[in-house]
């Protein structure tokens, strides 16, 4: 197929995707209906790459209800047809193009949406119909996808949850498109059945929009995420090889999957929820309220006595503190203040006075300790990265960072820890810690995430922007973590863990 053809099927494939978003039907489309979205040329150029499929529905002797008449039809011309009122014997003529029905093939559908997501023809190893999905299992940089195709409106969203929930139990990461009318269904109940990371949700609209420049970002976020997948299920097996010797806690690991997963599937899907665009207040107060319960969930601390759900109050979402390990003179290691953005990282000179009131608080405490800013964007740290070098002196994050910079001690820092940044760190934590289960006192297991969140020019999770703020980089954090498993201390560390199995 040349590049102008190529282009040409692109672009009516947007706009069949756009039908879809509405829609969401992949038979029985009526000519008339399809027309509101495809031109004419968009429905024949569909049809020649297999697409879609036309069918006539007209037959001769047919009947045909219309109001309070039966027609009959009598006979089918190129582009009329001939119908007779059964009871009055009154000959009627109607375009044939009301007698066109189409349906969307699944595998040419497929194998288009994947060259425009992927970047090239995956392979498609099965295609299943189901009751409300087109169920297809796909191969992407030696990973098994399954893509779930939602192909009517849902009678009920808890059923369809159930179904994937029951997917993801297999360990297969589950690229879900449904419509932006479900998506806020599907939150609710995923965070129920706790589905982790394994399940990646998008929107027909939201495809339809990779046509765009400026929106092509989705899919290196998808690819992306099928890259995350395999660090994180290459991970777990790593450590599952090395359990497997324990036979008591395996039995235990593969039958009992715990409910932190919750925090992984909800901090997930606000991806798709900033993406799509949806104003919920709710949603984004939830995203913050989870940000507040994650970090000390993982290093300690109680959000219940910081900003957690007491909205309006000078207070940081939570606190959490990074321990030494217990034969260190000092115990604290680092004292962080979190504050959850919904939105974008906007931090400005004007904004200074509160958070250095954060960090006057904790130098009132009667031990030292090295103490950071914490903020958790929805922007990805390159976006920082990139924003921050391009911004002027005195504006947006660049004044706020020179003037809080002016007023901050010794050991005292910022850090942005980005929501994909965050959700590596921790899913990383449930893969390893959750499954070893070892107690926050001396482990080298523990030194890895003590190291990560300490901002220093050695840190290799973090970009140095300014001589006390750094940034927490996914791609590094997931390369510094991955390096780490590999080493021979893990199996010592296992050994200790279970010495007594």
């Amino acid at each position: 197929m040349s590049t102008m053809t190529h282009d040409v099927t692109s672009m009516c494939f947007f706009k069949l995707l756009r039908y879809l978003e509405e829609k969401t039907k992949f038979t029985s489309i009526e000519h008339r209906e399809l027309s509101k979205y495809l031109d004419p040329s968009c429905i024949d150029t569909l049809l020649r790459s297999s697409i879609l499929e036309r069918k006539i529905t007209a037959t001769v002797g047919k009947a045909v209800e219309e109001d309070d008449k039966i027609l009959v039809i009598e006979e089918v011309k190129r582009d009329k047809v001939i119908l007779r009122d059964r009871k009055t014997l009154e000959v009627t003529e109607k375009q044939l193009s009301e007698f066109i029905e189409y349906r969307v093939i699944p595998k040419t559908f497929v194998k288009q949406l994947s060259s425009i997501i992927f970047e090239g023809n995956l392979g498609v190893t099965e295609i299943l119909e189901r009751e409300s999905f087109y169920d297809i299992i796909i191969t992407f940089n030696r990973i098994n996808i399954r893509l779930l195709l939602q192909k009517v409106p849902f009678p009920s969203v808890s059923g369809r949850v159930i179904e994937i929930a029951r997917s993801v139990r297999a360990r297969c990461p589950i690229l879900l498109v449904t419509t932006s009318k479900t998506f806020h269904e599907f939150l609710e109940y995923f965070a129920l059945v706790a589905l982790g990371s394994l399940i990646y949700v998008t929107t027909y609209g939201q495809l339809s929009e990779l046509g765009q420049k400026e929106d092509r970002e989705l899919g290196k976020e998808i690819r992306d995420w099928v890259d995350y997948m395999r660090y994180v299920i290459n991970l777990e097996e790593e450590i599952l090889r090395e359990v497997s010797k324990y036979r008591k806690f395996k039995d235990l690991l593969v039958s009992v999957d715990t409910n932190p997963k919750y925090l992984i599937t909800a901090l997930n899907l606000f991806r798709s929820i900033r993406r799509i665009g949806l104003k919920s207040r709710r949603s984004y107060e939830l995203l913050e309220d989870l940000v507040a319960i994650a970090l000390p969930f993982i290093y300690g601390g109680d959000p219940f006595h910081y900003g957690y759900k007491r909205r309006g109050e000078e207070l940081p979402d939570s606190v959490f503190v990074v321990w030494r390990p217990e034969d260190e003179a000092s115990k604290v290691y680092l004292i962080g203040l979190v504050d959850a953005k919904s939105t974008d990282l906007k931090l400005s000179k004007i904004d200074v006075p509160k958070y250095l009131g954060y960090i006057k608080r904790i130098r009132r405490l009667p031990w030292t300790a090295r103490t950071a800013l914490f903020f958790v964007p929805l922007n990805s740290c390159e976006e920082v990265v990139r924003r921050y070098r391009k911004c002027p002196e005195g504006k947006g994050l660049r004044s706020f960072y020179n003037e809080l910079a002016r007023n901050l001690k010794k050991d005292e820092y910022v850090v942005i820890l980005p929501l994909d940044s965050l959700i590596t760190l921790v899913d990383t934590y449930l893969s390893i810690i959750r499954r070893i289960g070892l107690g926050r006192g001396r482990s080298e297991i523990h030194d890895i995430f003590r190291l990560v969140m300490s901002p220093t020019p050695s840190n290799p999770a973090m970009i140095r922007l300014g001589d006390k703020l750094f940034c927490v980089c996914s791609e590094k954090l997931r390369s510094y973590i991955e390096r780490k498993t590999k080493e021979r201390w893990i199996e010592s560390e296992l050994r200790r863990a279970f010495s007594g199995m």
